[in-house]
């Protein structure tokens, strides 16, 4: 028996690690990621493969300055 699918969400640092886990997974291990406030995590974005959501409000804001533009350019290089 088991799992059938399995879907990984996760917000800010979890984003991150949800991210870090989908890329590190072997192909069909994981089959939708939903990141809140988060980027790619360490990985990068290019291992990111398969159904995928990011989420973060137009004007969240780190120390870095906002981080929309830094998530967006992430997403743009993930794969399909």
């Amino acid at each position: 028996a088991g799992a059938k699918s399995v879907a990984l969400i996760g917000g800010s640092m979890g984003g991150s690690a949800a991210a870090d886990a989908a890329a590190l997974a072997r192909p069909g291990e994981i089959d939708a990621l939903i990141i809140l406030g988060a980027g790619s995590g360490s990985e990068p974005p290019e291992k990111i493969a398969g159904r995928k959501l990011l989420i973060v409000a137009r004007e969240d804001t780190s120390g870095a300055g906002p981080r929309l533009p830094r998530i967006q350019a992430q997403f743009d290089r993930m794969t399909e």
